[in-house]
């Protein structure tokens, strides 16, 4: 029982502002997540979020052109987290990156650098060969709460990319295009029939997402008509 008292007593709810670290201006859409709890929220126009957290819980920054960060809670951390976040470079030291590439593609490189270089360590494999070759082996730190975390910093990672691939073939200035929807109207289009991942990646045709947006205004148009 006092186990317990004592866990529930360190849950809180912190609150804090993402702050551009070169013009100290608040930074909103920016993704909140704990990867202990895999909660997730967004700051809003001025910067500013809340979410709960344990102690030793991490918690996971990411916007599109930013770098991402991470937070270690502890029980000497401050009410309001104050949060600053670095636009990425425009160029990467040492990488050439092809005129050709679209801005997506050299922002994805870029945030796959700035990661890759955020872990401190390689992921361990639970499971692996004895060397002895007395068969397999369990690797106890893969089930250590840091290793837990950066697996799910890596899922998390992934789903980032995956949406941020989403933003990039699916647009609000693509569809508005195509469409001529603006305001809610637009909003409520996005939100609804926005394709999933996998469907964009074996469609990769620009002919084939035009003809998905007009196939969807249609059923869009039918149903407010309804």
């Amino acid at each position: 029982m006092f186990i317990i008292s004592v866990a529930f007593a360190q849950r809180k709810t912190i609150t804090g502002i993402v702050k551009d670290s070169a013009s100290n201006e608040p930074v909103a859409n920016v993704q909140v997540s704990n990867l202990t709890t895999n909660k997730k929220t967004t700051t809003d126009n001025k910067g500013s979020f809340s979410i709960s957290a344990d102690v030793n819980d991490v918690l996971f920054f990411t916007k599109d052109g930013y770098r991402f960060r991470t937070f270690r809670y502890s029980l000497l951390t401050d009410q309001t987290l104050d949060i600053r976040m670095a636009v990425l470079p425009h160029e990467l030291p040492g990488v050439t990156v092809q005129t050709s590439y679209s801005k997506y593609q050299r922002d994805s490189i870029k945030r796959a650098d700035e990661f890759n270089k955020g872990l401190v360590s390689p992921e361990y494999k639970a499971v692996s060969n004895n060397p002895n070759g007395a068969g397999a082996t369990v690797n106890l730190d893969f089930f250590t709460k840091r290793e837990k975390s950066k697996r799910r910093a890596v899922k998390l990672f992934a789903e980032h990319e995956q949406e941020a691939y989403i933003k990039y073939r699916f647009s609000p200035e693509l569809v508005s295009s195509c469409t001529g929807l603006q305001g809610d109207s637009l909003n409520k289009f996005l939100q609804v029939y926005s394709p999933d991942y996998k469907w964009l990646r074996q469609h990769t045709g620009d002919d084939d997402v035009f003809y998905y947006i007009n196939d969807k205004l249609k059923v869009f148009y039918k149903r407010k008509q309804d």
